[in-house]
């Protein structure tokens, strides 16, 4: 991680994260499951352009590493198809966004869990 996204942002979503699982364990055997699939809805809302940051670093990691691959496989007279055949799923608009007091994490209303 280190690098990859600023410490605050980290911490932030640690908090988070911390949060919800805190509020399941205090609540667990009374919540319905409308009412954690919002909690869940929340998290990942607030946590994954950090996690989309982390993602996209780590792919682009593993493509410059397939490139160095496949040339030195090329220079040695080997022809060895890239064996990277993952789906890749990019959303551009997510790396753009952050976590600060201007972007508040959205809440769940009290219509969405009954």
């Amino acid at each position: 991680c280190e690098g990859k996204v600023t410490e605050d942002v980290r911490l932030s979503c640690l908090n988070e994260c911390s949060e919800v699982l805190e509020w399941l364990d205090m609540n667990s055997t009374e919540l319905q499951k409308k009412q954690i699939e919002c909690r869940h809805s929340e998290l990942e809302k607030y946590c994954k352009p950090a996690l989309s940051k982390l993602f996209a670093v780590s792919e682009a990691k593993k493509e410059k590493q397939a490139d160095v691959k496949q040339e030195d496989s090329n220079q040695n007279g080997k022809d060895q198809p890239n064996q990277d055949n993952e789906a890749k799923c990019e959303d551009e608009n997510v790396g753009n966004k952050t976590m600060d007091s201007s972007n508040p994490k959205p809440e769940c209303n009290d219509a969405e869990m009954d």
